[in-house]
């Protein structure tokens, strides 16, 4: 199951975006889901306190980033949000708004890649390219780790971008890279082609129902998009701080695709 930064606001989850919290264990090195999801109260920033201050904090912690829980956005606080903020390639604001504050919840560990600069493609070589090899490799897709941009990597490239409902174009730009960097393993669900709603039928319908209910949501799987299904794609929406609409669009089906139980 892939694991994305949560980005799902701007699009980028692609980031991000866009899944269950989780935490890994450092003697285990288990993956283990959070049971809390806290709907995003902001943006906040320097001078506010609070429940919300102390969580991002925390996650803060959690990331690497050391700050002091103490529920207050102080001016330490404000620094590691700007460092975490330029380590994921999101606008450097030091104020928590909801594209931050879900890429805080949702990431798993402290970033180990190379900050994103500028999109790699055909004929690019260096570290940023090497690394996307690398991770294409661990995805499943056979690509030569040789830093250099060819035809095979491009290839690969595209084939990823499509599997994850991303503009194919075999250019690896900040939102590519992040999806990247950040998966866990290669995808196993139909790719996303249209919204789907009350009343609709088919594969698409299916497959989000089937992962509602492995997310908790107890749901028939039928393949037929009914009240009981639009009530717990609202659920999930709202627990994701996603538009509630009931709709499954790109970014819930990605959210739904790739959270962790």
């Amino acid at each position: 199951m892939k694991r994305l930064p949560v980005l799902a606001t701007t699009g980028l989850l692609t980031t991000a975006l866009i899944f269950a919290p989780v935490t890994i264990n450092n003697n285990s090195g288990v993956v283990e889901a959070s049971t809390e999801v806290t709907p995003f109260e902001g943006p906040f920033g320097l001078g506010e306190q609070g429940a919300i201050v102390e969580r991002t904090q925390e996650d803060l912690n959690r990331l690497g980033y050391e700050t002091d829980v103490d529920g207050i956005f102080g001016p330490d606080t404000e620094k590691q949000i700007m460092k975490f903020q330029e380590d994921l390639s999101l606008e450097v604001t030091g104020i928590v708004d909801v594209e931050t504050s879900q890429a805080l919840t949702y990431s798993i560990e402290e970033p180990e890649y190379p900050a994103f600069e500028e999109p790699v493609g055909m004929g690019d070589r260096g570290e940023i390219v090497e690394m996307a090899q690398e991770q294409l490799n661990r995805l499943g897709y056979g690509t030569a780790v040789d830093g250099i941009f060819g035809p095979e990597t491009e290839k690969h490239v595209m084939e990823f971008q499509e599997e994850l409902s991303l503009e194919v174009d075999g250019i690896v730009n900040a939102e590519t890279y992040q999806a990247l960097m950040y998966s866990i393993e290669e995808p196993k669900y139909p790719a996303f082609e249209e919204p789907v709603r009350m009343g609709d039928r088919g594969e698409i319908v299916e497959s989000a129902q089937e992962q509602l209910n492995r997310l908790g949501y107890g749901t028939a799987v039928d393949g037929i998009f009914g009240p009981e299904t639009e009530k717990h794609v609202m659920e999930f929406q709202e627990e994701l701080s996603l538009e509630v609409d009931g709709v499954v669009g790109a970014e819930t089906y990605q959210a739904l695709m790739y959270s962790i139980e």
